[in-house]
C-alpha cells in the first residue's frame, strides 16, 4: 500500500508535468506531425498510464515483501538483520541499477544519433540561395487560352519586378522546397537507337521564366542558362542537372549543344547546373531538366513567383500580396512564404525527432541518477555497521568513499555493456530517420556511455560522502 500511494503521488506530479509540457511538445511538432495542433491530454491515455503505474508499483513492492515473508522471523531477527546486504540481495540491487542504465543508454544513444542527424540536415548546402528569397503561390480560378494566360502572368511578374525593393523575379509551376512540383517524362538523347520516347531515364521537368538564375543563383557547371530570347528558339532550350548530363552524355561539357527528347519534344541543351536539393535536404535532385515556361503544353491553374528582395525589407508578405493585387485584384489570397520558412518546414521532422528523443533521454538520465542515488544510499544505510568497523580498524575515509563509488561504476559498466547491444538494435530501427549518420556510430555510442558514467559518478557522490562520514566510535558503542 505504501508503494502504491507513493506511486500515485508521483503519477499525479507526472500528469501536471505532462500538461505543462504539452505546449512545448506541440511547438516542436508543428510542421512535423499531421494535425499536431488538435492534440490534447487524452483521458484514456492518462487512465492507461495510471493503471500501469499502480501495477508496476504493486509488483515491485510485492517481490521483496514475498522474499522477506519466505525468510522467516528467526532469520529476520537474528543479529538485528546483520548481513542483509550480502549475497543475492546486493547483486539484485546492482542488477536493477544495471538494467536501468542499459535502458537509459538506448535512449541517450538514439537521442545522440538524431541530434547529430538534425545538425547535419541543418548544415547541408541546398545548392541555391535562400536569403531574402520569397515565394508567392497564385491560383487562377478561371481558365484562359495560352496567349491570354501568358500575357496575364507577364503583367503580374512585371508589376512585382518594378516595385521598390525587388531585386529579381522568376516564376514557374513550383519553387524549390514548396512541393514536388514539375512533371515527369521519359528522356533520351536524339539519335539513340529506337524511336519510342520511353527509352531513357525518367526526369523531373521544371518550366520557368524570368530571372531564375538571378533569384536562386544555382551553380552553372557548363554552358549557360537560357534567357527570354532563347525561349522561342527551335528546338527549345533545356538545362540539365549534372547527374543526368553524366548519365546521358558522359560529362557536363559533352552535354552542351546536344539534343534530347523530353516526352515527344526535342530540346537543345544550353547548359548544365550542379546537383541540388530542390525537394529538400533529404533528397538529391538527380534527374532534373529546366525548360522555358512557354513550352508547357497546357494552361496551368496556378503558378509560383520566386522573388528576391533587397536586404532589410520589412513586412515582405503584405507588400508582395499588395504588388499582386495591384494588377490582379480579383485573385484569391496569394500564399507567401520566405525560403527560410520553407527550409524550416522541410527540416521540421528531423528537429522534432531530435528534441523528442532528447526529452526522453533527459528523463531517463534523471531516473537513472535517482535510482543509483537511492539504491546506494539505502545500501550505505544497511552497511553502516560494516563501514564503521572498517573505519575503526584504520580504513581511510577516502577509501570507503571510493568503495561506494566503485559499486556504482561497476553496476553502470555492466549496464552500459548490456545496453550497447540494445542501442545498436535501436539505431538500426532509426536508420530511415537518420541523415548521413551510421546507425551504429561508435563515437555516438561512446559519448552516450560517457554521459551515463558521469551520471553515475554524480549520483554516487552524496552516498559516498555519507559513507565516509560514519562515526566509528558510535558503531563500536552499538556493538
Amino acid at each position: 500500500m505504501e508503494s502504491v500511494l507513493v506511486a500515485a503521488g508521483g503519477g499525479a506530479i507526472g500528469v501536471l508535468i505532462g500538461a505543462a509540457g504539452l505546449d512545448a511538445f506541440l511547438a516542436l511538432a508543428r510542421g512535423a506531425l499531421p494535425r499536431a495542433t488538435s492534440m490534447t491530454l487524452d483521458g484514456r491515455v492518462l487512465g492507461f498510464a495510471a493503471v500501469v503505474t499502480a501495477l508496476v508499483a504493486a509488483l515491485f513492492a510485492l517481490l521483496p515483501t514475498l522474499r522477506v515473508a519466505r525468510s522467516g522471523l528467526d532469520e529476520a531477527l537474528r543479529s538485528g538483520g546483520r548481513g542483509a546486504t550480502r549475497g543475492r540481495s546486493r547483486w539484485a540491487r546492482e542488477g536493477a541499477i544495471a538494467a536501468e542504465v542499459a535502458l537509459s543508454l538506448v535512449l541517450v544513444f538514439c537521442a545522440g544519433l538524431l541530434a547529430r542527424s538534425a545538425r547535419r540536415v541543418a548544415q547541408e548546402p541546398l545548392g541555391f540561395r535562400i536569403d531574402d528569397v520569397w515565394t508567392v503561390r497564385v491560383a487562377f480560378p478561371e481558365q484562359e487560352g495560352p496567349e491570354q494566360w501568358a500575357d496575364r502572368i507577364e503583367r503580374m511578374a512585371h508589376a512585382v519586378r518594378t516595385a521598390p525593393g525587388v531585386a529579381a523575379v522568376a516564376y514557374g509551376l513550383s519553387a524549390p522546397l514548396e512541393d514536388p512540383g514539375g512533371t515527369c517524362c521519359w528522356s533520351r538523347p536524339v539519335g539513340r537507337m529506337g524511336s519510342s520516347a520511353d527509352e531513357g531515364p525518367e526526369a523531373a521537368i521544371h518550366p520557368y521564366a524570368g530571372d531564375f538564375f538571378d533569384v536562386l543563383e544555382p551553380r552553372v557547371l557548363a554552358g549557360r542558362p537560357f534567357g527570354a530570347a532563347d525561349a522561342a528558339a527551335e528546338p527549345p532550350p533545356a538545362l540539365l542537372a549534372e547527374p543526368m548530363a553524366r548519365e546521358l552524355f558522359g560529362s557536363s561539357d559533352a552535354a552542351v549543344g546536344r539534343d534530347i527528347v523530353l516526352g515527344q519534344v526535342a530540346h537543345r541543351v544550353t547548359g548544365v547546373v550542379a546537383e541540388d536539393h530542390y525537394y529538400g535536404p533529404f533528397r538529391r535532385h538527380q534527374r532534373a531538366v529546366y525548360v522555358p515556361m512557354r513550352s508547357v503544353p497546357f494552361t496551368p491553374d496556378r503558378l509560383t513567383l520566386i522573388v528576391r528582395l533587397e536586404p532589410g525589407i520589412a513586412d515582405a508578405s503584405r507588400r508582395l500580396r499588395e504588388m499582386i493585387w495591384t494588377v490582379e485584384p480579383a485573385l484569391p489570397l496569394p500564399l507567401v512564404h520566405s525560403m527560410e520558412e520553407l527550409v524550416r518546414a522541410a527540416t521540421a521532422s528531423a528537429r522534432f525527432d531530435s528534441w523528442f528523443f532528447t526529452a526522453f533521454a533527459a528523463v531517463a538520465l534523471v531516473l537513472a541518477a535517482g535510482g543509483i542515488f537511492g539504491t546506494l544510499l539505502y545500501t550505505v544505510g544497511l552497511d553502516r555497521r560494516e563501514l564503521g568497523i572498517r573505519l575503526a580498524l584504520g580504513s581511510k575515509r577516502r577509501g570507503v568513499e571510493a568503495r561506494v563509488i566503485w559499486r556504482a561504476l561497476r553496476a553502470t559498466g555492466l549496464g552500459v555493456a548490456a545496453g550497447g547491444v540494445g542501442a545498436w538494435a535501436a539505431g538500426q530501427l532509426l536508420e530511415s530517420r537518420l541523415f548521413r549518420i551510421d546507425p551504429g556510430d561508435p563515437a555516438t555510442l561512446a559519448a552516450a556511455a560517457f554521459v551515463l558514467m558521469l551520471t553515475a559518478l554524480a549520483a554516487a557522490w552524496i552516498p559516498a560522502r555519507h559513507a565516509g562520514s560514519i562515526d566509528p566510535l558510535e558503531t563500536l558503542r552499538r556493538e
